[in-house]
């Protein structure tokens, strides 16, 4: 007996002590923050909080109602065709999980029948409406018997039942959050990778009526299954309603957040989690954008959740369907972009040493991860398909050098790579200080990153350690924990881009508030409270201030038109060309196609056209250089459909110094390609429309549009324009 307690006396102190280190921790991480709103940055933002609030336009948010129908139909639509899809199949749901597992079968249900509809030719507005009508009216037929269901509506209330104080308030906090972000999701799109290919490319698709080959925007080749839901929205009600998904998939994150109380965790530690989450800067800010981390972050969050289904499942059928359905949404998640593929060793490890806990015999485990890996097979193989079919290249645009045999500057994978901030693993790991770095990684970018695209606060490091936490004995929050690092470090080891984390954080969220709501003591529950409180009210005034700065809240305001805000620039909206755009629209004919050059974005274009990356060589200098003479060029514009041709010359020259394929544009025209440009401008073409948002910076900030004349037109004698685009040839020299 006294042996048993100088145990546990040492082991009481160890923990005691190991406390202590996590309160310190905290104060160092505190000390060490780099602080930006102080008590008269705080004055201020207070001031800029009241403009908005007292001044903005309900009539203005009233608008925001279309399509928030449509965002609302969505969501139930979905949950027919998941709650269809489960009773057809006769799988057996945990309470729990329902919800969240038929809109995350709809939705990607929804998603791959985009894309089938595209690759068959049939994206047209109203074909697309037809299906889906026909879809809501038989499947609400199928499940009326939800109208007779009394528990459905107790499912929905029971959440907010026996609510205490601390939950209330956390859930009020939450919900702070949320109009933060949709106040972001109301606003235009000025998101750059919205407009040159989240977006972009399921509006050229729609001008298309179907999915095309695009090599000269290498993102075309990555998976699309957030891109075919965006395409969806864009056919039913415009792009404030695709951009209004991205923000559904946010709120979709924190009910399967919810959904984890049925592995036991309470409803404070899913509440706790899903605050931490998004009240995190940069999930914030995903919630405002139309972007992908959010859809793979739901899905991937799913996979998990049917996994550790596992530990509860005895007989073979109920082991199979939760393996069946995990594939599918690890099939959904890696669809969303190439880095989610990353889960899926993570995901078969896991299913692994759930099978070693539960004493399966070596042949069984094997089982489980042939048929878990078959499902997700399957879901992925459209995208590689697509890919070989259009680039010869499965996982275009990377290795396509060593693949599909392309020059190495068209695709210039390597590039984007770098952009992303992916790395040579080696290279990273084969030195002191890579390997010092490779540590640091969560101190560094919590203490450096201050942008919307890599600011995740103090919370994460501030409570990182209290992973160290022993005594846990929950089987599911363990497997939940090397999942967590598992999925980190092959994450980690590949890319530094924080976008990319966010699934990462996800995970981290529920497992800190595991710990601080379930295992922690009293006097270090209160701690963790009043510093998540401090820290996540920063999170909200930095982010609302960057909001603020995007000036978007003019918009709901009334101090600016939707039109004025996107003719000028902002912070991720440089060299602007929306009122050539709207030229485009209103006054091109319908079978217009125009060749845009220097500027990569499509978004808000209602004509085809064709806009090539900065990853791409311009599709203008590849018909240039395959061109004799102007006459040649002018016959292979043609050939290719062109019928006008548009030079943001403002993002030329934004672009030249950082950019090979932009500098391209004049580092490849050598005498001979020059005298054919000069000749082709005084011959075949005629300006038709110039927007320039500064006069006085010369031709370097004007987006001119040219008309290419018919043959016979341009055989007649006509006003020769100014080529703007070669009047910026020294100036780029210059600067080499």
């Amino acid at each position: 007996m006294p042996k048993i307690k100088s145990f546990i006396y040492r082991k009481s102190r160890y923990i005691f002590i190991l406390e202590t280190l996590f309160i310190i921790w905290g104060i160092i991480v505190y000390a060490f923050y780099p602080w930006k709103i102080g008590p008269q940055k705080f004055i201020a933002f207070s001031k800029i909080l009241s403009i908005f609030v007292l001044n903005a336009k309900i009539s203005i948010l009233i608008k925001s109602i279309l399509p928030l129908i449509f965002i609302l139909f969505l969501i139930i639509l979905s949950f027919l065709i998941g709650r269809s899809i489960i009773r057809i199949c006769k799988i057996e749901l945990k309470t729990g999980q329902k919800t969240v597992t038929y809109c995350g079968l709809g939705l990607g249900f929804l998603s791959f029948l985009m894309f089938f509809l595209g690759m068959t030719g049939l994206w047209f507005s109203k074909v697309i409406t037809i299906i889906l009508v026909f879809l809501f009216a038989s499947l609400s037929i199928y499940n009326i018997d939800l109208i007779r269901d009394k528990s459905l509506i107790s499912n929905v209330l029971r959440p907010i039942k026996n609510i205490s104080i601390i939950e209330a308030i956390i859930a009020f906090f939450i919900l702070i959050f949320l109009c933060l972000g949709f106040l972001g999701a109301a606003s235009p799109e000025i998101f750059y990778d919205s407009l040159i290919y989240h977006l972009s490319l399921p509006n050229l698709y729609l001008l298309e009526h179907k999915i095309i080959s695009t090599p000269q925007n290498l993102f075309s080749g990555i998976p699309f299954l957030t891109e075919m839901l965006y395409g969806l929205g864009l056919s039913m009600s415009g792009v404030e309603a695709a951009k209004l998904i991205h923000y559904l998939f946010g709120i979709l994150v924190l009910s399967v957040i919810w959904s984890f109380t049925s592995h036991g965790f309470s409803k404070k530690t899913v509440l706790l989690a899903s605050f931490i989450f998004c009240s995190t800067p940069i999930v914030i800010w995903e919630f405002m954008e139309a972007a992908v981390e959010l859809s793979w972050t739901y899905f991937t969050l799913l996979a998990v959740l049917h996994i550790l289904n596992l530990f509860d499942a005895s007989e073979e059928k109920s082991i199979n369907n939760n393996l069946i359905m995990s594939g599918i949404f690890s099939g959904f998640a890696m669809s969303t972009k190439y880095p989610a593929w990353l889960i899926f060793p993570v995901l078969v490890l896991l299913i692994y040493f759930i099978g070693i806990k539960k004493q399966m015999v070596f042949t069984g485990r094997i089982r489980q991860i042939i048929l878990f890996t078959i499902v997700t097979s399957v879901l992925v193989f459209p995208w590689i398909a697509k890919n070989t079919f259009f680039y010869k290249n499965p996982v275009y645009p990377f290795l396509n050098d060593y693949i599909a045999g392309s020059s190495n500057d068209d695709p210039d994978w390597r590039m984007l790579g770098a952009e992303a901030r992916g790395e040579n693993i080696i290279t990273k790991l084969s030195s002191f200080q890579g390997v010092k770095n490779y540590i640091k990684y969560p101190w560094n970018i919590t203490m450096n990153g201050i942008s919307n695209h890599d600011f995740i606060g103090a919370v994460f490091l501030f409570f990182l350690p209290w992973l160290l936490y022993p005594g846990i004995k929950s089987q599911k929050y363990k497997y939940l924990l090397c999942f967590f690092i598992g999925f980190y470090i092959i994450l980690s080891i590949t890319t530094i881009y924080i976008r990319f984390f966010i699934p990462v954080l996800a995970l981290l969220s529920i497992l800190l508030s595991v710990i601080i709501c379930e295992f922690s003591p009293g006097y270090l529950k209160i701690f963790a409270f009043v510093f998540i409180i401090l820290l996540s009210g920063y999170n909200f005034c930095y982010t609302y201030n960057i909001w603020f700065q995007t000036d978007s809240w003019m918009v709901f305001t009334g101090q600016k038109s939707r039109d004025v805000y996107l003719s000028e620039a902002h912070k991720t909206y440089p060299s602007p060309y929306y009122q050539t755009a709207v030229y485009i629209n209103k006054n091109l004919p319908e079978d217009s196609k125009i060749l845009i050059v220097g500027d990569e974005r499509g978004l808000y274009y209602q004509r085809k056209y064709n806009a090539s990356s900065v990853f791409n060589k311009q599709h203008f200098l590849k018909i240039l250089e395959k061109s004799d003479n102007s006459g040649s060029f002018y016959n292979n514009l043609k050939e290719e459909g062109f019928t006008h041709i548009l030079f943001n010359m403002m993002e030329i020259y934004r672009l030249v110094p950082t950019h090979k394929s932009i500098k391209m544009l004049y580092t490849g025209l050598d005498n001979n390609k020059v005298s054919i440009l000069n000749e082709f401008w005084s011959k075949y073409i005629q300006v038709v429309h110039i927007e320039s948002n500064d006069s006085s910076a010369g031709d370097r900030r004007f987006v001119i549009l040219y008309k290419l004349l018919p043959l016979q037109e341009a055989e007649q004698p006509h006003n020769i324009p100014k080529n703007h685009f070669l009047s910026i040839l020294d100036q780029v020299k210059k600067s080499e």
